[in-house]
C-alpha cells in the first residue's frame, strides 16, 4: 500500500481492523476440533486471537452459505499457533455441515517456491520456524 501512496497512518489504522485483531461478534462454534485446539492455547492473548479469528470466519460462511444455492469453494492455509498446527479447513468443514453443507473434497496444493527467505528459528518465538507448506482448496456441496 506505500506503493500505491497510502500514508504509513492510513495503513496502520486498516491494520487495527484485521482479522483477528479487533473484537467480533461471537457464535455458536458446531465444531469439536475447534474447542479441542482452543484448549490447547495456554497464552490468554493467542487463545482470544484464535477465538476472533474463528468468530469472524465461520460467521462470514455461515451467512453466505444462506444465499449460495450449489458450492463453496474456501482457499485455506494451514497456519500453527506455537508450534501447534490449526486444522483451519477441518474447522470450518466441521462448523459448516452444522448448517447442511457436504464436504466434497479437499484439494491441496504443495507450495514450492514462494519463500523470499529461510529461518531456522522465528525470531518472535525463538521457536523452530517452518513456513506453510500447502494451501487447501476445500470444496463444499449443498
Amino acid at each position: 500500500m506505500f506503493w500505491l501512496g497510502y500514508s504509513e497512518d492510513y495503513i496502520k489504522n486498516l491494520s487495527k481492523k484485521e482479522i483477528p485483531y479487533r473484537k467480533v461478534k461471537e457464535i455458536e462454534i458446531c465444531s469439536r476440533k475447534y474447542h479441542e485446539f482452543r484448549e490447547k492455547i495456554k497464552e490468554e492473548h493467542l487463545r482470544i486471537l484464535y477465538e476472533r479469528y474463528f468468530n469472524a470466519i465461520l460467521f462470514i460462511f455461515s451467512e453466505l452459505g444462506k444465499k449460495v444455492e450449489n458450492y463453496m469453494c474456501i482457499f485455506v492455509g494451514p497456519a500453527k499457533i506455537r508450534a501447534i498446527p490449526i486444522p483451519i479447513d477441518e474447522i470450518i468443514i466441521e462448523h459448516l455441515q452444522e448448517y447442511g453443507w457436504k464436504h466434497e473434497i479437499t484439494y491441496i496444493d504443495k507450495i514450492l517456491s514462494r519463500v523470499m527467505f529461510e529461518s531456522n528459528v522465528n525470531p518472535a518465538t525463538g521457536l523452530k520456524d517452518s513456513r506453510i507448506k500447502t494451501e487447501h482448496l476445500v470444496v463444499l456441496g449443498k
